[in-house]
């Protein structure tokens, strides 16, 4: 009779213990696809992203050079939209000298000037290739391509955020010239996320009736092939089709930025993920031309106080924020890897919490509260590191699903904080069932 009224009160622990641990799975659940606490999911998505630096991504990096427009080059050539335009022309004939691959322009020539002659005979020039030229710089140098930059103007009546792509009704372009002597034009759109953090870029957008790439994404297409223009989207809704590969979006042609390491500084640190120089040094002919040889060279600015075309990023925090042409370049060197990161779906985040919810009312059932604390570290420690594995090693052309590091932990200390409270007669609290007396 004794031993049945104990069989009796663990089987009323056991099923207590398991109603806990399903309501709280239930609550975290109805979380995960009501978006709660996204800034805490997001913080996650970065520590991994952070964590893992590709083999792939770096050497993608290693195809781009950025000359950047920074406090410097201002100071010598004066205020950004004052100094001559031919100094661009200047640059981008020492580009070309040293047999680059393409230029991308992320600054917006918009109104005409006096010198755009001189400009667009320079990146003529780079465009229409020498035979001499051709036989020094052996079969890349047929490949030059230009990309300038065009901006969707917002408009709260009439901008369609929440069509696919998004729609602009009117834009900011270059001139007509500029048009002439370039190969494609790209999008400069970024999109933070609600947390004001830029990890995503829209990969096409459309701006009245044509559809625009992203400026990285324009540029990574002319680079391996100046004459394709097609971006067509999976029929799948999986992402678009270019360059002849897959491009993983979200539903709404999101792509996903890969961060290579921390905002690159113009001084030419040694944590630069790119290669910088200087405007002003790329001008008066200090930088070697061979370093732009059958490189993707970005051009805009970076380290220039008061510009404004800068962004918080996951790597931000310590280092400051990004500048726009890096992230341009940046998503460049993500596609040109092929590696890419998605959110995991929600299913799988709302299953591995059940799973975490239910062993941990089974661990808290079974085991001393000081021995449930030591298991649950373990297996919080042990999925976290497991993630971040899976992350580094594994490869999906799809894009390799970033495993949620906020809700499994949480599910593990809400269970236990929920079971202590109000499964656990503070008997238990010190001492667990002697299943054997």
């Amino acid at each position: 009779m004794k031993n049945l009224t104990k069989l009796t009160l663990q089987s009323k622990m056991l099923i207590k213990s398991m109603m806990i641990s399903n309501i709280v799975a239930a609550v975290l659940t109805i979380g995960i696809y009501r978006g709660a606490f996204m800034s805490g999911q997001l913080a996650a998505s970065d520590t991994v992203i952070e964590s893992i630096v590709s083999k792939e991504l770096l050497e993608s990096a290693a195809s781009v050079v950025i000359v950047a427009i920074d406090d410097k080059t201002v100071q010598e050539l004066g205020r950004i939209g004052d100094w001559p335009r031919r100094y661009y022309a200047q640059v981008v004939d020492r580009i070309s000298d040293g047999f680059a691959r393409q230029i991308v322009i992320d600054v917006l020539f918009a109104e005409s000037n006096a010198d755009d002659g001189m400009v667009t005979d320079a990146l003529t020039r780079f465009l229409n290739v020498s035979p001499g030229d051709m036989q020094k710089a052996q079969p890349t140098l047929n490949r030059r391509s230009v990309i300038l930059p065009i901006i969707g103007i917002p408009d709260r009546e009439k901008t369609a955020i929440s069509e696919v792509p998004v729609v602009y009704l009117r834009s900011l372009s270059p001139t007509q010239a500029y048009l002439r002597a370039s190969s494609a034009v790209g999008s400069t759109l970024l999109m933070p996320d609600s947390d004001g953090v830029v990890r995503r870029s829209p990969a096409l957008v459309r701006i009245g009736d044509q559809v625009v790439p992203s400026l990285g994404l324009a540029a990574l297409v002319a680079y391996h092939n100046p004459d394709d223009r097609a971006y067509e989207r999976a029929r799948d809704g999986s992402g678009i089709l270019a360059a002849g590969r897959l491009i993983p979006t979200d539903e709404f042609l999101n792509l996903a930025i890969g961060f290579g390491g921390p905002p690159s500084r113009a001084d030419g640190r040694r944590s630069n993920v790119f290669a910088v120089v200087r405007f002003i040094d790329v001008m008066n002919g200090l930088v070697e031309p061979s370093l732009f040889r059958d490189k993707s060279v970005f051009i805009g600015t970076l380290d220039a106080t008061g510009v404004g075309d800068e962004f918080p990023v996951p790597t931000s925090p310590g280092h400051g924020m990004m500048a726009g042409v890096e992230a341009q370049a940046t998503i460049f060197s993500t596609i040109q890897a092929g590696r890419f990161f998605t959110e995991q779906q929600r299913w799988v985040t709302a299953f591995i919490v059940w799973f975490f919810c239910v062993v941990s009312g089974l661990v808290i059932y079974r085991f001393k509260i000081l021995l449930s604390v030591l298991i649950f570290v373990a297996i919080g420690v042990l999925y976290t590191v497991g993630a971040l594995l899976y992350c580094a090693v594994a490869y999906d052309p799809r894009g390799i699903p970033i495993p949620n590091l906020f809700y499994p932990p949480w599910a593990l200390l809400v269970v236990f904080i929920a079971e202590v409270v109000f499964a656990s007669p503070n008997a238990r609290l010190f001492v667990s069932y002697d299943r054997n007396s």
